[in-house]
C-alpha cells in the first residue's frame, strides 16, 4: 500500500497538538536573496499545478458512488455517511466516523502485518472469540466513543474553541486531499470533526493539567511521577565489548573500572564537565550529548542509572555491548516538561475510560447487518484504484 495513511489515532492522549501543524522555518532570509520570492513563486506554482494534475488523475480513477456517499459505496448501501451506528448520552456517532476508523486501523494494522513479514488474513483468529476483523470493527467503535467523550469533557470543563484553534483545524484541512480521504473512506465533514475533537482534547489537557488548571500537574508532582515511572536523564559512555575474546573484554573493564573511578572522586560542576569531556572522547558510539530516557526505551544502562542520585557516577555490570559508565543528571525543564505531557496523557486517558463507564451508550442494529467481509473487499478495491492510478 503506497498511499500515505492519515496520521488520526483513537487515543486523543496521544494526538499531537493541532498547533503544532503549518508551522515552517522562518523564511525572512530566502527572501532576501534577490528574486529568490520569484523563483520560490514560480516553483510553488509548478508543484501545485501538477500536484493538481496527478490529484484529477487519481479521482477520475474512484467510481463516482464514491465520491459521493462513500461510506455508501463501502457497505453496499447498508449505511450512509450520515447514518447514526452509536450514540453516547445522547450524542450520535455517524457511520463515517465508524468507517474512517475501521478502514484506518485494518489498513494500518495489515500493512504492517505485510511489512513483517506476518501472513495475517482477516479470518484468522484475533483470540479466542475474536477475529481480526472483529478487532478492526471493536476499535473503531471504542475510538468513535473516545473522540465523542473527549469532545463531551472539554465542552463540560468549558473549554472555548479559539480563533487559533480555527486557525490551526483550517490549515490540518488544507493539507488533506479528497484522494487521501476515500483510501479510508472518508469525507471532509467527519475529518473536520475528528481534528476538532482532538483539539478539544489537546485544549481540554493544557487547560486542566496545566499551569492554573483545577488538576494542575505541579514539578513535584511531574517529578514524583518520573521517578515512579522510570523516567531519567543522564550521560553515559560505552567501553565497547562486542565480539571481543575474554581476555579483551577484561581489559575493557578495566578501562571503564577506571574511568568509573577517577570520576567518582568528583562532584558538582568539576564532575559534570569532566564526565562530559571524556564522553566526548572515549564514548565508543559517538553519542556526546544528555541522554534523556522515557519508560517506554529499554536500555542496558537503565536500572543502574535509576538505582543513582543526581550527580551520582555509576558502572553496569557487563551488558550484550560492553561496560557503561553513566552520570544521572536533573531532568531538567525541557524533559521535566515531557515528563508532565506524558502523565497528562495518562490522566487524560483515565477521564475518557470514566466517562466512557459511566456512558449512556446504544449500538444501532446496522452494525450488525453489514458484511464486514464484503466491506473490506470494497475497500482494498478503491484503494487498489486509488494507487493504481498514483
Amino acid at each position: 500500500m503506497k498511499r500515505k495513511i492519515l496520521a488520526l489515532l483513537l487515543a486523543l492522549a496521544t494526538a499531537c497538538p493541532l498547533t503544532a501543524c503549518g508551522g515552517g522555518a522562518d523564511s525572512s532570509s530566502a527572501d532576501s536573496e534577490t528574486g529568490s520570492g520569484s523563483t520560490s513563486a514560480e516553483a510553488e506554482s509548478a508543484s501545485g499545478s501538477s500536484l493538481a494534475s496527478e490529484e484529477e488523475t487519481i479521482l477520475a480513477a474512484v467510481p463516482a458512488e464514491a465520491r459521493e456517499d462513500c461510506v455508501s459505496y463501502l457497505t453496499d448501501g447498508v449505511m450512509s455517511n450520515d447514518t447514526v451506528v452509536i450514540t453516547v448520552n445522547g450524542a450520535d456517532v455517524t457511520a463515517d466516523m465508524f468507517i474512517y476508523f475501521l478502514s484506518y486501523y485494518e489498513t494500518y494494522y495489515m500493512m504492517m502485518f505485510s511489512y513483517y513479514g506476518y501472513d495475517v488474513s482477516l479470518e484468522d483468529s484475533y483470540s479466542d472469540d475474536m477475529t481480526y476483523a472483529d478487532f478492526f470493527v471493536q476499535i473503531a467503535e471504542d475510538a468513535s466513543i473516545q473522540m465523542v467523550v473527549a469532545r463531551s469533557l472539554a465542552e463540560e470543563a468549558e473549554v472555548t474553541f479559539t480563533e487559533e484553534n480555527q486557525t490551526s483545524l483550517d490549515e490540518s484541512m488544507a493539507d488533506l486531499t479528497e484522494s487521501d480521504l476515500l483510501y479510508l473512506g472518508a469525507n471532509e465533514a467527519v475529518m473536520e470533526d475528528l481534528f476538532t475533537c482532538t483539539i478539544y482534547g489537546n485544549d481540554y489537557q493544557s487547560e486542566v493539567y496545566g499551569e492554573g488548571g483545577s488538576e494542575e500537574i505541579t514539578d513535584e508532582m511531574a517529578e514524583e511521577y518520573a521517578e515512579e515511572n522510570g523516567y531519567y536523564n543522564c550521560r553515559y559512555i560505552l567501553f565497547n565489548g562486542v565480539d571481543l575474546e575474554d581476555e579483551e573484554l577484561e581489559a575493557v573493564q578495566a578501562e571503564a573500572q577506571a574511568c568509573y573511578e577517577a570520576l567518582s572522586q568528583l562532584s558538582g560542576d568539576e564532575l559534570v564537565e569532566e564526565f562530559q569531556a571524556r564522553q566526548a572522547e572515549l564514548n565508543e558510539d559517538g553519542d556526546a550529548e544528555e541522554c534523556y530516557v522515557s519508560p517506554s526505551s529499554d536500555l542496558s544502562f537503565s536500572d543502574t542509572v535509576l538505582a543513582l542520585e543526581e550527580y551520582e557516577v555509576g558502572i553496569t555490570d557487563a551488558t550484550d555491548y560492553g561496560y557503561f559508565v553513566v552520570l544521572r543528571l536533573p531532568l531538567g525543564e525541557e524533559n521535566l516538561s515531557s515528563v508532565k505531557q506524558d502523565y497528562a496523557d495518562e490522566l487524560f486517558s483515565a477521564a475518557i475510560n470514566d466517562a466512557i463507564s459511566a456512558a449512556d451508550i446504544t449500538y444501532a442494529d446496522v452494525l450488525e447487518e453489514l458484511d464486514y467481509t464484503a466491506f473490506f473487499d470494497a475497500l482494498a478495491a478503491l484503494q487498489e484504484a486509488i494507487d493504481s492510478a498514483s
